[in-house]
C-alpha cells in the first residue's frame, strides 16, 4: 500500500489537497471510494478513522482519496466559521456538496474510474449522501452515524449531548486517571459544567421526535439513490446517541427502506479494536460486493 499527495481544483478554481491511498498492485477494474469525514474536522481526523479505512481498502484492492473541502485543513480558500451548532447547520444544509462532486469528477477524469464509492461518516455521511442523489457516476454510499434531525431538532441535538456526556461521567466517578485528569485542570471543564447545569427535558408528544425535525434533505437524497437502485447502507453503533433517532427516522413513512447494521458495544468514533475491525469489514464488504442490482 502507497500514500501519494494530490491536488485538484475545484469548480471555483480553489485548490484542493488531499491524500491517495494505492494498493500494491494495479486493480483489475477501476474501483475509487472517497472518505468524507464528520463535519469539517479534515480528513485525517476522528481518530484517523478514514486514514484506517483506506488502509484497509488499499489492502482489499481499492483506491482511496481523502481530502479536505475548501478552507478546511490544507486546502485553499475561506472557511465558514460560528459555533459547532452552526457548522452542523452549514454541513446540513449541503455546503460541503460541491467539493464532493468535483471530487468524484476529478476521480473519475484522472483515474477512468467507473465505479465509484462514497463513504461517509456523521456530517460526512449527509455530504454523501447529497452528493450520491446528484451524480449518475456513484455505485453506492456507506454511511456511518448519519444525524437523521435537520436544522429543526436543535434542541433535541443538545439533550442528547447532554444525556450522553452525563452517562459518560457516571461511569468516571469510579475512575482514579479520570479525577487525576480533572484534578490537574487537563479535563474540560466548561464542557462538564454545562452538562451539569443543563437542564434534562423531553420534547412534548410520544414517540420521539415529529417527523417536522427529520432533515428532509437527507431523504429526498436517499429516494433518490433507491429510485435509480444505488447501493446503500447505514451503520451505527449500540451507543451512538443518534442511533433513536435513526431508529424513528426508518418507521416515517416519507423514508426509503433502508439496510443497516447496529455494531455492539460502539460508540460514535469506533475507538476499540472489536469495533473498529467491525466498522473496517462491513466498510471492506460493501465495496467489495458487485454487481449490484440495477446496473449495467
Amino acid at each position: 500500500m502507497s500514500r501519494v499527495l494530490l491536488r485538484f481544483e475545484n469548480r471555483k478554481g480553489i485548490t484542493l489537497k488531499g491524500m491517495r491511498f494505492d494498493p500494491d498492485e494495479v486493480p483489475a477494474r477501476p474501483r475509487f471510494v472517497i472518505y468524507l469525514p464528520g463535519i469539517v474536522l479534515g480528513c485525517a481526523a476522528v481518530h484517523r478513522l478514514g486514514m484506517k479505512i483506506a488502509e484497509h481498502l488499499a489492502a482489499l484492492g481499492f483506491r482511496t482519496l481523502l481530502f479536505d473541502h475548501s478552507g478546511i485543513g490544507e486546502s485553499e480558500g475561506s472557511f465558514q466559521g460560528g459555533s459547532h451548532e452552526n457548522l452542523t447547520d452549514w454541513v446540513m444544509r449541503g455546503a460541503l456538496v460541491d467539493d464532493t462532486l468535483d471530487a468524484i469528477s476529478f476521480v473519475q477524469r484522472e483515474y477512468q474510474a467507473t465505479e465509484i464509492y462514497l463513504v461517509g461518516h456523521c456530517g460526512g455521511s449527509l455530504t454523501s449522501a447529497y452528493a450520491a442523489s446528484q451524480s449518475d457516476l456513484i455505485r453506492g454510499a456507506f454511511l456511518i452515524a448519519p444525524p437523521t434531525l435537520g436544522t429543526g431538532g436543535r434542541a433535541q441535538r443538545h439533550v442528547d449531548a447532554t444525556e450522553a456526556n452525563l452517562v459518560l461521567y457516571r461511569r468516571k466517578v469510579f475512575s482514579w486517571d479520570a479525577w487525576k485528569r480533572l484534578l490537574s485542570m487537563e479535563s474540560n471543564l466548561s464542557e462538564i459544567g454545562q452538562a451539569l447545569l443543563s437542564p434534562i427535558w423531553k420534547p412534548k408528544g410520544p414517540g420521539g421526535p415529529v417527523h417536522d425535525t427529520f432533515n428532509m434533505d437527507l431523504i429526498r437524497a436517499l429516494r433518490a439513490m433507491t429510485e435509480r437502485k444505488a447501493a446503500l447502507r447505514v451503520f451505527f453503533g449500540d451507543h451512538d446517541p443518534d442511533l433513536k433517532h435513526f431508529l424513528e427516522f426508518t418507521k416515517s413513512t416519507l423514508a426509503p427502506p433502508l439496510a443497516f447494521t447496529i455494531q455492539e458495544d460502539t460508540r460514535h468514533g469506533f475507538l476499540t479494536p472489536d469495533s473498529l475491525g467491525a466498522l473496517l469489514k462491513a466498510v471492506g464488504d460493501f465495496v467489495s460486493a458487485t454487481p449490484f442490482e440495477g446496473w449495467d
